[in-house]
């Protein structure tokens, strides 16, 4: 009886000690996993706090070399990279260009070129990211500028793919954007009013929102610059530098036209003349059908019908002004 109770005593001892053990084991596992779920979580945060202070640094960058891209592209009339078509004028000082006339040329190119500056200096802001305690390997070959103008800012997208190395971890950032401020979009508008008066001949140099000063150049040419003091880039006000051609646009003028007198039957070629000291290329036009002119002027008359007709003869430029002149002419019965 005693031997039976003693053999169950022993196994509840070893059941109670087997228990622990894997209570023990259990309680093992949880504290490292724990310990190296922690451990994971605090350097995921780290990773984020390295990745925000990355794009935070480069779209600063990003932001400032948009800044100066808009000072370069205001100081060269809209331009920053003049090609063979752009139209430039040459002073004793510097060079000057004449402002664009089709705005959605003109927004395109402006778009175009502040995209190319900041590609080409985004690297010199950046600094090889020298300034970080940890490594940031830039893939610059990869590098895509989008520039939007909006009305009164210039959005600028880059996408520049990097790659973080912080302690054992590794992570990647490639998507920035920046919104710089600025009126040049409006001050371009105030540019067009004033290429519109020079070309009429009377210039109204006074703005409410802008300082307009006007440089005769030659008596064919007025240079602007437009001042906006309030819209300051690092202290310095924003300026548009440009040219306008001050010739006004001048009406063609018709060289006299005789009044015409033709036998019936007879053909008569005759050239119409005119000027213009715009030198605009010039089209011919007459309002009768019965007299067609060519467009270089050309007027061929075949006497068909006897009588007596009154025919407007025109010519116009290109930009529509015009001078026009009637002229009569007269079919008579052929000789008996």
């Amino acid at each position: 009886m005693y031997k039976k109770k003693g053999q169950v005593t022993i196994f509840i001892i070893i059941g109670i000690m087997l228990l622990l053990f894997i209570v023990m084991g259990y309680y093992l596992f949880t504290v490292g996993t724990l310990q190296k779920f922690t451990q994971t979580v605090t350097e995921s945060s780290t990773m984020i706090d390295g990745k925000t202070a990355v794009k935070t640094y480069t779209e600063a960058c990003l932001r400032d070399v948009t800044q100066q891209g808009i000072i370069v592209l205001g100081a060269y009339g809209g331009i920053i990279y003049p090609d063979e078509e752009t139209n430039l004028l040459a002073t004793e000082r510097t060079v000057v260009t004449y402002l664009l006339r089709d705005p959605d040329e003109r927004k395109e190119r402006m778009e175009n070129d502040l995209e190319l500056y900041v590609m080409e200096n985004i690297n010199i802001c950046l600094d090889d990211f020298s300034s970080f305690p940890f490594s940031v390997a830039a893939r610059p070959e990869k590098i895509e500028v989008q520039a939007n103008m909006r009305e009164n800012s210039i959005e600028m997208y880059l996408y520049y793919p990097l790659t973080i190395t912080l302690e054992s971890e590794t992570g990647t950032i490639e998507d920035f954007f920046a919104t710089a401020q600025t009126t040049i979009q409006d001050m371009i508008i105030a540019a067009d009013a004033l290429i519109e008066q020079t070309e009429s001949g009377t210039i109204d140099l006074t703005n409410n929102a802008y300082q307009i000063t006007a440089y005769p150049f030659d008596e064919k040419t007025m240079i602007f610059a437009i001042t906006d003091e309030k819209n300051l880039i690092d202290g310095t006000p924003l300026l548009l530098f440009f040219a306008v051609k001050a010739e006004p646009e001048y009406a063609p003028v018709l060289d006299h036209i005789p009044d015409i007198t033709l036998r019936q039957g007879q053909t008569l070629t005759y050239y119409l003349k005119a000027t213009d000291e715009n030198n605009d290329h010039l089209v011919y036009y007459s309002d009768l059908e019965d007299f067609p002119i060519a467009e270089d002027g050309t007027l061929t008359i075949e006497a068909t019908n006897v009588g007596t007709s009154y025919v407007t003869f025109t010519v116009e430029n290109e930009t529509g002004l015009q001078d026009s002149q009637q002229v009569k002419i007269t079919v008579i019965a052929p000789y008996e």
